[in-house]
């Protein structure tokens, strides 16, 4: 399983890359696929117990990741609008407003996360700034770990993941940290001052951990271990990007801030 684990990850790792340092389609085409395979997840996941329509998050999901920052915008969600109150009236009783939230919910989530990597594709260093979130998030993710192997004993939140110590966050933010510290200053992005890289550092490695836990307590309330099987030895999409959906947006908005 580790070994396999292992495979995989640095299959994922060397792919994404290529991607990103592709950029245009295929950096469109890669979050896109993301953004609707974890939509899928969502739905597979809330169907165990409820009936939320896929169309409905679909389209909404769209909306949100290629027309949130378009002039388009407005008139987009006007006839939305307008789809769901029919759709709801066409479908009573079977479909109920229960089912719309769950549906809006998780395309808003990621819709809205993912609008920031179209953001970022525009930027001239695209490419050094979507390989320092990703750095962000995966040295949280190794940090925790390790730091949570070898000294965790009080536990965060017990009842969604009952793996994850105070000291595998301390950990997390610890090596985020010092990513952020030493990307920015080689990467040369932008002037930031060390204070800048510090809270960029810590509030990466905050947001990798409450996406984290968020999934978690998903995958508890409805009883499930993995959101999918898409990635041999890591489960689904929201399993190994639900770290990365939130810091995604967070390290942008902390990114454009400090510029």
């Amino acid at each position: 399983m580790l070994k396999e684990r292992i495979i995989s990850g640095l299959i994922g790792v060397v792919l994404i890359l290529s991607i990103l340092y592709a950029g245009g389609v295929y950096w469109i085409a890669f979050f896109t696929f993301l953004g609707l395979g974890g939509l899928y997840e969502f739905n597979r996941i809330f169907k165990k117990e409820y009936n939320p329509p896929i169309l409905v998050g679909l389209i909404l999901f769209l909306i949100t990741m290629f027309y949130l920052y378009n002039k388009s915008l407005i008139l987009s969600l006007v006839l939305f609008m307008v789809f769901l109150v029919i759709y709801l009236i066409i479908k009573y009783p079977k479909v109920s407003i229960v089912d719309i939230t769950l549906s809006i919910f998780p395309a808003l989530y990621i819709g809205f996360s993912f609008s920031f990597a179209l953001l970022i594709l525009e930027e001239p260093h695209a490419f050094l700034i979507m390989l320092s979130i990703f750095l962000l998030t995966w040295t949280s993710d190794i940090g925790g770990y390790f730091f949570g192997s070898l000294w965790g004993k009080r536990k965060i939140a017990p009842k969604l993941s009952p793996n994850k110590t105070w000291a595998g966050s301390i950990g997390g933010i610890i090596l985020s940290l010092i990513t952020a510290l030493i990307f920015y200053k080689y990467a040369q992005i932008g002037n930031h001052n060390l204070f800048n890289l510090i809270i960029l550092g810590i509030m990466a490695s905050i947001a990798a951990q409450a996406g984290d836990l968020f999934i978690s307590s998903v995958k508890r309330i409805f009883a499930v271990k993995d959101t999918g099987s898409l990635i041999p030895g890591h489960g689904g999409i929201l399993d190994r990007f639900d770290s990365f959906i939130l810091v995604l947006p967070v390290v942008f908005a902390l990114l454009t801030y400090f510029t």
